[in-house]
């Protein structure tokens, strides 16, 4: 659910790897809200923005085994309830909903019921918040609505989320041919949701029509079958049993025995539960039953349903049932899987197709047994039930007949179908699966890869909240403590932290990393930097305008610099405008904006709180002018309704002369080696081996780097290099090198396209091609030097880009050597890509959409199947960076396309490196026929470059060739990944959301942390990379571990036992 539109309740999710840890959390944790409680003046709207951005943050946490989750709708309530959490007093059993708070052990997934209702449980505009919060279930549900046109499902379904109820669709919504394929698009659409969520049943059981759902939900039939079988049963009944009709009897069927065999005309059709049982009959025989039930002082209802389901009058409806299902195939193997289903027709297990087709075939007039069915699922000892629509009314019925349950119970839509309501279900499911993904929902970004955080006060690399003192406060020899964050707007806005955090990364992070071990908090390098001081100047150009007129101008000035780096029109752009999520202006955009305000305003040195208060345009001309920045913003404003192509520079800054040319430069004449910057870096690393700080840079490994390496005659454990698979050594991988440089020598000597082609180079483009699954593909000297030349070659200044935020520094580089304009979007933030390309993708020649397979930085994938909808959706190219992916993904090593099930030919630019499981050095570029011969002739890196040598090409072929003769290193591989990233979460490291693939990142939060823990490492001899600003930002300051398919158990226990020893020690220290 985006939680931003949420402003009555948040939802906070904790967890910790022992119960200990988890209460300290806690604790923690309600202090940051006692402080940012205390510390500024508040308002509702920001309260509740400060909640959700708290929310979206604490899903994004690596989730471990003690775990929390509380319901707020205010600080007060959050800090009372944390404070619970801390002293012990919220209880296990306690349940969202009500209690506020609840607290579990979650060593493994729960196993699960998942509950799926029949006829009566329908609603207009059912499930509607798991609508808005899960783009996936929405779009499910509008495929699957298609399928039903006579009468359309639309205007009860989905067309009727976020509309006020119509009195008449809720009458509607129950006839038989509304109801029954309403509940079964629900039925497969949720499953299949929660399943992407990481929420699975261990047994299924439906009520009625809820049968089919739940046959589904365990395997035993396909999605098509099921809405067949909808189809059919709705056709069979419609017309059958007139005259006749239902009521609800609170009873047992024990107790009306007697009852109804005195009743001619009445029969048992659901046995429900102990104390429930619903009685269909002709109108006439009701009539009569319902007297003698009113003087016998027995409790009854009539239902509103057209006719008696499930009795004997249904026969002619069950035979004509039986015919069409006889008309379909039916497998008598038994089905495989861990799924149980459960028959609410005959109260036994269905293992076989053909079973749940003998079973449907007397469904329409034999009694629903669902007090039977429940009893039998209850033997497999359930620890959750799921019901996946229409409310509790399931679970009410499971609970009474089987009162020994005592497990947690999730209810989706009917009454739940509230904010508060999904946000306790939200809440319920991590607190009893072990392997589910919160932050799908819970974080506006939308997609499990995401960054995770190490503070509470963080986000990602590119949107943070952490405020640290200015510089002139700080203490010497010790790093500044992390503030409380301000708030931030409704709109998820976080750009303007992350302005503040990078404008101070940039000039302290490397000072920290390379000054002697005392380090002394960083100052500016010199005058041009950006000085963060106390309070703003105004604007040093006097004017005797009045200070709107001013403003005006200021704004002005400010509007063409966004417009010029954004590539927009002036005239389009609205000054209300959210810098980061309307205008797509990352970290490294505002980068370029500060520069070029730097220079047009000399004067402007904004303070943190300025900083800290910028959201927009206006916000930006505010601080300029001295004039204080509104709290509150308005709603927020659409993106701009047309943009232009004429100006594109993205990376150097407005283009216009008074930019270019300024009267403050300082000429410098000097030769290179004595420039400013020069010295300073040479200066810091004299002083930093004068202090014996070991530099993690350059070090000479004297091996192959496998499982191990050789350091200074010593052997390492190697977590520092990319050689995934282990081929980089191979004895084939070398054999065939050493015959290659036999026949074609050292190097090809010439471009290809000259006299530098070589067999074994077209072998190798074949090879790939058939890797990837592609027409073709060309290879390249340099896996870099391929994404900086692939973009400007396609695209220039009458094009956009849009990228991922996380994008590679060769991405970046290939789009400022390209002149396209530059749209930034948030890491796998499919939703907020598909509004940029709604609102620019018409007024430029050519859009591209650029994103990894596996991001190098984080170990996590790209969000594929959903950015190929949205590219084709607006008409725009897709390129995939698998540097990291290929050899990695997929049952054979084809990449993120083979492992998310993408057809490679949806993927217009297939780019990857030779450099990781390849075992050698080089590009290529993969795709279409036409567009690889294009390159050919066009690629001014392979046009223009020596061909890549002859052992390169050999090494990248052989590698291939043992990826496919030996299938068994990407099983280790995947194993010792799993390996690493389950123990690394059971050791309390932050790894963020790593998903088993074969880069985890251990998230230390602070650059020197990252250094001082490398160094403890390299010391007990184990080779592995700090990851420091600028690769990321500081506080996602890491260690990053590449792991290969040749480490052992022990050596990966090894390493981890001495990292977390290493990482825990610190923060005690701390």
């Amino acid at each position: 659910m985006r939680w931003n539109r949420m402003h009555d309740t948040a939802l906070i999710l904790l967890s910790a790897a022992t119960e200990r840890e988890l209460r300290t959390t806690a604790g923690e944790l309600a202090g940051e809200v006692e402080r940012y409680r205390t510390r500024l003046p508040h308002q509702e709207a920001s309260d509740a923005a400060w909640l959700q951005g708290l929310s979206a943050r604490t899903s994004l946490k690596a989730t471990q085994p003690h775990r929390a989750a509380v319901l707020a709708d205010s600080l007060e309530q959050l800090h009372t309830r944390l404070c619970s959490i801390h002293s012990g007093e919220i209880a296990s059993c306690a349940r969202l909903l009500t209690d506020g708070a609840s607290t579990a052990h979650v060593s493994h997934d729960a196993q699960a019921v998942f509950l799926y209702p029949g006829q009566g449980s329908q609603r207009v505009g059912e499930s509607s918040e798991l609508a808005a919060g899960v783009p996936r279930f929405a779009a499910a549900v509008r495929d699957l609505e298609e399928r039903f046109t006579s009468p359309s499902l639309v205007p009860f379904l989905s067309g009727a989320w976020g509309h006020p109820l119509d009195a008449q669709l809720q009458e509607d919504v129950n006839d038989t041919t509304i109801s029954q394929p309403l509940l079964s698009v629900l039925a497969i659409a949720t499953t299949e949701t929660l399943a992407d969520l990481g929420v699975h049943p261990s047994i299924t059981l439906g009520h009625s029509v809820g049968e089919i759902g739940a046959l589904h939900g365990a395997g035993v039939i396909d999605s098509d079958t099921a809405l067949g079988l909808i189809q059919d049963r709705v056709f069979c009944m419609r017309k059958a049993a007139p005259a006749s009709g239902m009521i609800a009897v609170r009873a047992s069927a024990g107790a009306l025995h007697d009852v109804l065999e005195g009743a001619p005309g009445v029969f048992l059709s659901c046995d429900n539960g102990p104390h429930q049982v619903v009685l269909g009959g002709t109108d006439t025989a009701l009539h009569t039953l319902e007297r003698q039930l009113d003087s016998a002082g027995v409790r009854f209802t009539r239902l509103h349903t057209s006719a008696a389901f499930h009795t004997p009058l249904f026969a002619t409806a069950d035979a004509e049932f039986r015919r069409r299902i006889a008309a379909r195939p039916w497998s008598s193997t038994p089905c495989e899987g861990a799924v149980t289903c459960v028959s609410s027709v005959t109260a036994r297990n269905v293992v076989t197709a053909e079973q749940a087709s003998q079973g449907l075939g007397h469904q329409l007039s034999g009694t629903v047994r669902f007090r039977e069915a429940a009893r039998k699922a209850q033997e497999n000892n359930p620890d959750v039930l799921v019901q996946l629509s229409g409310g509790v009314s399931l679970m009410r019925m499971y609970r009474q007949t089987n009162p020994e349950f005592t497990g947690r119970e999730i209810g989706m839509g009917g009454s739940h179908d509230t904010r508060a309501g999904m946000a306790a279900c939200v809440g319920e499911m991590f607190l009893s699966f072990h392997n589910f993904q919160a932050h799908k929902i819970l974080n506006s970004k939308g997609i499990a890869s995401m960054t995770s955080t190490q503070a509470w006060t963080s986000e990602n690399s590119v949107v943070r909240t952490l405020i640290d003192p200015p510089l002139d406060d700080a203490p010497s020899g010790a790093m500044p403590p992390a503030a409380p964050p301000l708030p931030r707007d409704v709109g998820g806005e976080g750009i303007t932290q992350d302005l503040l955090g990078l404008f101070r990364e940039q000039i302290a992070t490397l000072s920290c990393v390379l000054s002697p071990a005392a380090h002394p908090w960083p100052r500016a390098r010199n005058q041009q930097s950006v000085d963060v001081l106390p309070a703003a100047e105004p604007n040093a150009r006097e004017s005797t305008a009045s200070p709107a007129a001013q403003q005006a101008e200021v704004s002005g000035q400010v509007t063409r610099i966004i417009a010029d780096i954004g590539g927009y029109n002036v005239s389009d752009i609205n000054t209300g405008a959210r810098l980061g999520t309307d205008l797509g202006f990352d970290s490294l955009t505002m980068t370029n904006v500060h520069a070029a305000l730097t220079r047009q305003f000399p004067a402007w040195k904004p303070s943190e709180s300025q900083l800290g208060s910028i959201r927009t345009i206006d916000d930006l001309a505010r601080t300029i002018t001295g004039t204080p920045v509104d709290d509150e913003h308005p709603a927020r404003p659409s993106l701009p309704a047309r943009t232009t192509v004429s100006t594109v520079a993205m990376s150097s800054g407005p283009v216009g002369k008074a930019e270019r040319f300024s009267d403050a430069a300082t000429p410098e004449t000097g030769r290179l080696t004595t420039l400013p910057d020069v010295q300073e870096t040479v200066d810091k690393i004299r002083a930093a081996k004068k202090s014996r700080v070991q530099l993690p840079y350059y070090v000479e490994h004297q091996s192959v780097a496998a499982a191990t390496t050789t350091i200074a005659g010593e052997e390492f454990l190697s977590f520092s290099s990319y050689n995934y698979l282990g081929l980089a050594g191979h004895p084939h991988v070398v054999a065939a090198v050493h015959a290659a440089v036999d026949t074609y020598g050292t190097s090809c000597s010439a471009a290809r396209i000259l006299s530098g082609n070589r067999p074994i180079h077209n072998e190798l483009e074949r090879s790939i091609a058939s890797l990837v699954g592609a027409e073709d593909s060309v290879v390249l000297v340099g896996g870099h030097g391929t994404n900086a030349s692939i973009i400007p070659l396609l695209y220039g200044n009458s094009d956009v880009v849009f990228h991922d935020a996380l994008s590679h520094d060769s991405i970046h580089q290939g789009i400022k050597a390209s002149g396209a304009v530059r749209h930034s979007f948030p890491h796998n933030d499919i939703d907020q890509l598909d509004r940029a390309l709604a609102a620019r993708r018409k007024h430029f020649r050519r859009a591209l959409i650029v994103t990894e397979g596996i991001f190098s930085m984080d170990g996590d994938l790209a969000d594929l199947p959903a950015i190929v909808r949205v590219a084709r959706k607006h008409g725009a190219h897709i390129m995939v960076d698998e540097a990291h992916s290929i050899g990695v993904l997929g049952a054979t090593g084809g990449g993120i396309c083979e492992e998310l099930g993408v057809d490679p030919s949806e993927i217009d630019i297939l780019m990857g490196t030779l450099s990781k499981s390849m075992a050698s050095c080089g590009g290529y570029i993969a795709g279409g026929a036409p567009f690889i011969q294009h390159l050919r002739y066009s690629l001014s890196s392979l046009v223009f470059s020596a061909a890549i040598t002859p052992a390169n090409t050999a090494a990248a072929l052989a590698a291939i060739e043992q990826l496919r003769s030996e299938p068994e290193r990407l099983h280790r591989l995947r194993e010792n990944s799993l390996h690493f990233v389950e123990g690394a979460r059971a050791r309390g490291l932050n790894i963020g959301n790593a998903c088993g693939v074969p880069v985890v990142p251990v998230i230390l939060g602070d650059s020197d942390a990252a250094i001082g823990v490398a160094n403890t490492l390299y010391r007990q001899r184990i080779s592995v990379n700090p990851i420091i600003y600028p690769a990321v930002s500081n506080d996602l300051a890491r260690l990053r571990f590449f792991l290969t398919s040749e480490h052992t158990i022990q050596q990966l226990d090894r390493a981890l036992d001495l990292t977390s020893e290493a990482v825990h020690g610190i923060a005690r220290a701390a």
